[in-house]
């Protein structure tokens, strides 16, 4: 009887090893802290994705303001997890900052970097072919690459071959590689705490039944929405599976519960970037009246003390 019991533990105990959900892993860098041209809102966006993809059941390493050893290392690390948590492992590494391409690579500034010459950028800057790298070693099934990181060439003025934007990259077997602007253009900082395109992919993030590729089709039109068709953002993609960063809806939900989650994107990026720069503490609080689970609710609270600290009325 104990042997049969023992039997029976050990099936079942093998059936949820092999049934254990989906694991998410993200690595999000910022740099906004540069010596020459420096930018004010990265930081603000990482912070501002951090978070979103905690809530969205990922397990973020978070680096801001990081020197070329420290992205270096945290994209190793990153790898490694990856690799150990094995196939099914989904991986999403998100980056806002300064980069610019060389001889169609592209390559992520650090805070430190010493690039007064061409010639410097590919030993001070970290290319992206070693995120790939860390992808392929790692050889799980789902990647996503997420480059908000074409805001300018601060070293236009000593390179003859580093052009403005990033190069668009060929997304290799299950990856997905998202750019907040075109190839060779640049992309908007933003007015507001944070850019165009981190607020809207942070609220299109939490769309529920919303494949990653019509996800991103959302953020663009926003985007292009925002900036008067200014900015267009880019995706390249590999993928044959659907991936949700929240689960697709069930057969309970109904049609117009779909739609309504669709028309609270638009509404609530709108209203966001409507009030973001405001010195109104009322509009904060509407904010989070309409919106308390939203993307931006912690952001508001902050904005709603700030305001009644500096004396704002009511």
């Amino acid at each position: 009887m104990r042997y049969r019991i023992c039997i029976l533990v050990l099936i079942l105990w093998s059936a949820c090893v092999v049934a254990r959900p989906q694991e998410r892993v993200a690595l999000v860098i910022g740099n906004s802290n540069y010596a020459n041209s420096p930018l004010a809102n990265p930081v603000n966006d990482a912070r501002l994705i951090a978070a979103t993809l905690r809530q969205l059941d990922f397990d973020v390493i978070e680096q801001l303001d990081a020197d070329e050893n420290t992205m270096e290392r945290a994209i190793q690390d990153f790898g490694d997890r990856l690799e150990d948590i094995g196939k099914k492992a989904v991986g999403l590494l998100y980056y806002a900052g300064h980069g610019v391409q060389l001889d169609g690579v592209n390559y992520l500034i650090p805070i430190g970097a010493k690039i007064d010459r061409e010639r410097r950028i590919k030993s001070e800057a970290v290319s992206t072919n070693v995120v790939m790298d860390a992808f392929e070693y790692a050889r799980n099934e789902l990647n996503f690459l997420i480059l908000d990181s074409c805001r300018d060439n601060p070293y236009a003025s000593s390179s003859r071959s580093a052009h403005r934007g990033l190069a668009s990259m060929d997304a290799p077997a299950g990856t997905l590689i998202a750019y907040a602007t075109g190839p060779g253009k640049t992309s908007f900082d933003g007015d507001g705490e944070n850019s165009p395109y981190s607020s809207a992919l942070a609220t299109a993030m939490r769309q529920k039944g919303v494949a990653v590729e019509e996800m991103l089709k959302n953020v663009a039109r926003s985007v292009v929405a925002e900036t008067g068709n200014q900015q267009r953002p880019w995706q390249t993609s590999s993928l044959i599976v659907e991936f949700y960063f929240v689960q697709e809806a069930s057969d309970d939900d109904s049609e117009a519960d779909e739609l309504m989650s669709k028309a609270d994107f638009e509404r609530e990026n709108r209203f966001w970037r409507g009030i973001q720069v405001s010195d109104r503490v009322e509009y904060f609080k509407e904010y989070l009246r309409q919106f308390p689970d939203g993307t931006f609710t912690d952001l508001a609270r902050i904005r709603v003390t700030e305001l009644h600290e500096e004396g704002s009325t009511v």
